[in-house]
């Protein structure tokens, strides 16, 4: 029968995974929502994904998971499996990108008809309250504004009228 010693079986946890950084066998990292377990000691290249599907597995998926991301915001690296808040919607990354350069185009930039892009899936439906209908405004899918005595959802994603006398009837 094997005999083990388990003071030599170990894990050490190195939190998120970076750049330029010596790994050794057993040393285990966070990349997005998932866990990885390095399984070939080495240095770190400069994209995560170069170590993951290089000749030489050096990285070995240990968990699944998400990680919460918040508001979705321009300019900002998204990982598979962020999940972030866009309007009264969740959207949760399918692949790896960098966020458009502004939040003129806004996450919608990349969803086609049925709420779906090359970078984000639908993971939740919601309501955002955004309080008084304002013009010149950025709505988003499943925004809820108040409009005098009276509640719309936004249907569509749009920039409101740019002046009060137009008001919220030119977007209806």
């Amino acid at each position: 029968m094997a005999e083990f010693k388990l003071g030599r079986i170990r894990f050490i946890w190195k939190d998120e995974w970076s750049e330029a950084t010596t790994y050794y066998k057993d040393d285990v990292v966070r990349y997005g929502g998932k866990t990885f377990m390095c399984v070939v000691g080495h240095i770190s290249q400069t994209d995560f994904m170069l170590d993951l599907n290089d000749s030489t597995a050096k990285w070995q998926q240990f968990a699944d998971g998400q990680t919460w991301r918040g508001d979705w915001a321009a300019q900002t690296v998204y990982r598979i499996n962020d999940i972030v808040k866009y309007g009264g919607q969740l959207y949760i990354a399918n692949t790896g990108h960098i966020s458009d350069n502004d939040a003129i185009g806004g996450l919608e930039s990349n969803l086609g008809d049925d709420s779906t892009s090359a970078y984000w899936d639908l993971f939740g439906e919601g309501f955002d309250y955004k309080g008084d209908w304002a013009i010149n405004t950025r709505y988003k899918l499943n925004d809820i504004v108040k409009y005098g005595s009276r509640v719309y959802i936004c249907t569509g994603y749009h920039v409101s009228s740019p002046n009060t006398t137009s008001g919220l009837e030119l977007n209806q």
